[in-house]
């Protein structure tokens, strides 16, 4: 019942405060330390406020091994205040097997970006990626 009231609290408070929130894909590629090629697509839901903009991501990645790609999903939180932001999250293989994940970034619409987790395949990974956000409901007023 505690949980669920907070995350009532925290909508209302998100809402109140005239702000935004957005949906938004996005495409990568990079590579990683190991020389690899990897390719990731992700949809983030956040909301964009007084405050910094928020977000909370699920995403699929692709590293290229080869001939064969082994496959691996991530979530994680994210917080980007201007033109550059962090986050926070879970990478799992298609084993099950579970790495926390760091990741930043720097950019507007495309951004470079730097992630970690302590996946062999997958410990230091530098990328480009593109998103488009998109607004879901009306712009408020300034």
């Amino acid at each position: 019942m505690g949980r669920h009231l907070k995350l009532l609290l925290l909508t209302g408070f998100l809402f109140a405060d005239n702000g935004l929130p957005y949906i938004s894909p996005g495409v990568q590629l990079g590579i990683n330390s190991k020389g690899k090629i990897f390719t990731s697509a992700q949809i983030t839901i956040g909301y964009v406020g007084p405050m910094p903009p928020i977000g909370v991501t699920i995403g699929k990645r692709w590293v290229h091994l080869n001939q064969e790609k082994k496959g691996y999903s991530y979530y994680d939180f994210q917080v980007w205040p201007v033109y550059f932001g962090i986050g926070v999250g879970q990478i799992v293989d298609d084993k099950g097997n579970k790495s926390l994940r760091f990741k930043t970034g720097a950019g507007l619409w495309g951004y470079l970006t730097f992630d970690y987790s302590s996946f062999e395949n997958l410990k230091y990974n530098f990328g480009a990626i593109g998103v488009l956000p998109i607004p879901v409901g009306e712009i408020p007023p300034p």
